[in-house]
């Protein structure tokens, strides 16, 4: 597996039921070791204010998301 960077852009794979197979695009904010890692998405928007960018926590292979470059 490839080193995924604070800045790199990567796409992020849901896998929840409804959502398999969704790919969003993000940008890596944070690396925090294990394989996971701070994203900002590019075209999703947090719930609590629809200004702002969605910023979530992934694993580069979890059980609900994967994120790649």
């Amino acid at each position: 597996m490839a080193l995924i960077l604070r800045g790199d852009e990567v796409e992020v794979c849901s896998k929840q039921v409804g959502f398999v197979g969704s790919y969003y695009a993000a940008i890596v904010i944070n690396n925090y070791g294990n394989q996971s890692y701070a994203v900002r998405y590019k075209n999703l928007v947090s719930e609590d204010d629809e200004s702002q960018p969605l910023i979530e926590i992934v694993s580069a292979d979890g059980d609900f998301w994967e994120a790649r470059l």
